[in-house]
């Protein structure tokens, strides 16, 4: 009977080894989600551990994170395709690898690469709609040194900052990228209308950053006439007053009363290099303060104009935006 009862539970642990080897990897695991997760769960844990886990964001463990990467990038693929994920569910993973037939060798090889689908699934691009997440854009072509806190300065000018996430750009060492994501999509809105194709981070820079919504989220489209009310913004070149005999000077108005200099140069310097700026009393003295700015060349009062006015504020709780104009004329 002991010779008998020994046999049977070799028999089962056998069976239980080539049941576990049948199974392969559990996907559902990798991705820490239930068998019964909904395809925006499924979205959410992706987009948490591909960022998580990617090897630009572990540079002292990057094989290790590029293993782990490349595991939910094959998850997040599989479970994502109903049909594939209908197949896994019943076969494992030697199910999906073989069409139900397993056998083949090496693991799963088939599907996009990893690293191109992170790409589409954050940068714009791919499937899945343009509607995926209005509160997060991509932030491409920026400098090597960039540091979260002058990330952080410029897009939470236009509304409440939850994350900023670095990474590297393509190809690797020639630039950065960033994921920044907002508490409302109205703050994303209005950075990718103001910033993109416009702002940059270093004068010297030879592009503009792009800002944009991931996952391909339009920019502008049929919201491009909302913003700034009667004047301010992007609106089809609203913001654009006719050019004075001064093009270099701008009018700065609706500041706060603690107002710096060194502030006012940090955001305007952005758009040309700056000759002057004089503080002044706003009207009625004690409400506001206001500014002018001179630049040595016309590009950057008439960029300043473009990008700041009736948009910018120098404080997140302001009641009203900055105003911004030529010196002269320029209603």
């Amino acid at each position: 009977a002991d010779v008998g009862g020994g046999l049977l539970r070799r028999v089962l642990v056998l069976l239980a080894l080539v049941g576990c080897s049948l199974a392969g990897k559990d996907y559902y695991r990798i991705l820490g989600v239930p068998r019964s997760a909904s395809p925006q769960l499924l979205k959410k844990a992706y987009r948490k551990l591909s960022m998580k886990w990617h090897p630009d964001k572990n540079p002292d463990k990057k094989e290790a994170a590029q293993k782990k990467f490349v595991e939910i990038s094959q998850a997040y693929q599989v479970l994502s395709d109903p049909k594939l994920k209908a197949r896994y569910d019943r076969y494992g993973e030697e199910g999906v690898n073989e069409g139900g037939g397993g056998g083949q060798q090496g693991g799963r090889q088939q599907g996009p690469n990893p690293f191109d689908m992170f790409s589409s699934f954050f940068g714009g691009g791919g499937g899945g709609g343009g509607e995926e997440d209005p509160t997060k854009v991509f932030v491409g072509q920026l400098p090597m040194d960039i540091t979260e806190d002058e990330i952080r300065q410029i897009f939470a000018t236009y509304g409440a900052v939850t994350e900023v996430k670095i990474i590297d750009g393509k190809p690797i060492g020639t630039q950065k990228c960033a994921f920044v994501g907002y508490e409302s999509d109205a703050g994303a809105k209005t950075a990718v209308q103001v910033l993109h194709d416009v702002y940059k981070f270093r004068l010297d820079a030879p592009k503009a950053i792009r800002v944009e919504f991931v996952r391909g989220r339009p920019r502008g489209g049929d919201d491009a006439g909302r913003w700034g009310g009667g004047g301010g913004g992007w609106d089809g070149g609203s913001s654009w007053q006719p050019p004075p005999a001064d093009q270099k000077k701008v009018f700065a108005g609706n500041l706060p009363m603690d107002i710096r200099e060194d502030e006012v140069r940090t955001i305007f310097g952005t758009y040309g290099t700056i000759t002057d700026v004089t503080i002044i009393d706003g009207k009625p003295p004690g409400s506001n303060k206001c500014a002018f700015v001179s630049y040595d060349a016309d590009q950057g009062a008439a960029t300043a104009i473009q990008v700041l006015n009736n948009v910018y504020k120098f404080r997140a709780d302001s009641a009203q935006p900055i105003r911004v104009a030529y010196t002269k004329g320029g209603g």
